[in-house]
């Protein structure tokens, strides 16, 4: 594996499925406004899955859960971390499973994030309307058999790299 930051097509063969996709989007008022709440760099999650021979990834995409292949990040920036399941087939059928599932995005999460790291005030404990990008990875996580103790029913991405608790193992930087 290459020392440092790599390009996509450099570490595309070495991302798994379950892989978690981190992302470090620097444009755009949404992820300024996440950047600047959470005081991490991530922006945004996804779960890496391999189908026949093309990676995807499943997250929310602001309306939906959705698969789309991985290589429509090459413009951006992001981080890979090792999928914290030992089991990967199983996170990869949570996460087929999820996605069939009618998931909208809950824009109102935002803004309970942005009250619980901002203010401290709580979150609830479960999370009923619908779910944003780092809920949607949790979730698929969570169903496949992660135990992650501290992670906040609605996590930002910063909560949920920060749950996995390793280092990130290829940084995709362009």
């Amino acid at each position: 594996m290459k020392a440092g930051p790599v390009t996509y097509d450099e570490c595309r063969g070495l991302i798994f499925s379950g892989d978690l996709i981190a992302v470090r989007r620097r444009n755009g008022f949404l992820p300024a406004l996440t950047r600047r709440i959470t005081g991490s760099p991530y922006t945004h999650t996804a779960t890496a899955l391999w189908l026949d021979d093309g990676l995807y990834v499943a997250e929310m995409d602001g309306i939906k859960g959705v698969l789309i292949p991985l290589s429509q990040y090459a413009s951006v920036d992001y981080d890979i971390f090792e999928c914290p399941v030992f089991d990967r087939d199983r996170v990869k059928a949570c996460a087929l499973a999820l996605l069939r599932t009618k998931i909208h995005y809950d824009y109102l999460d935002l803004a309970r994030i942005a009250a619980w790291k901002m203010m401290r005030l709580p979150l609830p404990r479960q999370d009923r309307n619908g779910l944003i990008c780092s809920a949607f990875s949790a979730r698929i996580y969570r169903e496949a058999g992660a135990w992650f103790p501290r992670l906040p029913a609605i996590p930002a991405p910063s909560d949920l790299v920060e749950a996995i608790g390793t280092p990130a193992v290829l940084e995709v930087r362009q």
